[in-house]
């Protein structure tokens, strides 16, 4: 064998074990659920992994839309988990991300996969804040048409009335014939406001869950929680409702504040808010399971320990 062909032969030896070499040392990765981002191995906290995730979730959608159904609204429900907990800048950021990647069928999709999974309070994902981000984009969009862009607005306006942390909007209702009464001036520790729409059953759902909860009644026995019942439409409260709802009060919208003037929001039908003392809103649009469970976390913090 000549010179040259042993030195060919060494030089391939050489650049073989570089490149083994090499590879060895670049950070290993492993794929998400859906095998659409690599993480790099070297991101090992929980937190770490999340935001990289966040940051490169859509950078296959920007680069190659998604064409199936079923997948992308997997994608969307994915993220939605994904996010929550997440710093806010970074989780509006990706949020337009998706939202700009979209095609005109995607988007129309995606758009109400996030309101199924973000905006319905029945989902575990519900969160108005989050949700704040998509109708803020929609609300100017040129991806929208006018009319989607206005009900947008209104819906962002809508989120700004009696918000968490906020103080309830007042108004008056009959809690019997002649007693008429104010918001504000219902005393107890907490207020369970529940606001009936006439074309809506919820009421009926939410006494059997009430009923069935012997935390919350131990509470309204006591009377830390006061169930508030107000029928803003033309029904008025009848025996069967009554019976429904031992201990709570009823009444109606008397001054047609709250359907008239929209100081509620009551476009998806009836809802449901915890109110504390000051009528400060502590949980709206919520349901009974999560009132109990927030009320059960209180209770915990204010009951003073027993010592041995």
């Amino acid at each position: 064998m000549s010179r040259g062909s042993d030195r060919t032969i060494h030089l391939l030896s050489l650049f073989l074990v570089l490149f083994v070499a090499f590879a060895s040392c670049r950070p290993k990765v492993q794929t998400t659920s859906l095998g659409e981002v690599v993480i790099p191995n070297h991101l090992t906290s929980a937190r770490e992994r999340q935001s990289y995730l966040i940051d490169h979730y859509w950078d296959r959608e920007e680069a190659q839309p998604t064409t199936s159904d079923s997948l992308l609204a997997h994608k969307v429900k994915d993220f939605c988990g994904l996010i929550q907990g997440a710093p806010t800048a970074q989780v509006r950021r990706s949020l337009l991300r998706s939202l700009e990647a979209f095609g005109d069928e995607g988007l129309t999709l995606a758009l109400s996969t996030y309101r199924d999974q973000l905006y319905r309070p029945e989902s575990p994902l519900y969160d108005e804040r989050l949700y704040s981000f998509i109708l803020d984009w929609e609300r100017s969009s040129m991806k929208i048409d006018s009319a989607r862009r206005v009900e947008a607005l209104l819906a962002l306006v809508r989120l700004q009335h009696n918000r968490v942390g906020s103080t309830a909007q007042d108004f008056r209702f009959y809690a019997s014939d002649t007693s008429l009464m104010r918001l504000s001036e219902v005393k107890a520790p907490y207020t369970l406001l529940l606001l009936q729409v006439d074309s809506d059953r919820h009421e009926r759902t939410w006494a059997s869950e009430l009923k069935a909860d012997k935390a919350l009644q131990g509470l309204i026995q006591k009377r830390t929680l006061q169930p508030l019942v107000i029928y803003t439409g033309q029904m008025r409260p009848d025996s069967l409702q009554r019976s429904l709802f031992a201990g709570a009060i009823l009444g109606p919208d008397s001054a047609g504040l709250i359907a008239a003037q929209r100081r509620y929001d009551l476009s998806r039908g009836s809802v449901l808010y915890l109110l504390d003392q000051k009528k400060t809103v502590l949980l709206r649009n919520t349901t009974i399971p999560k009132v109990a469970s927030y009320l059960n976390i209180y209770e915990k913090q204010t009951t003073p320990k027993r010592t041995p």
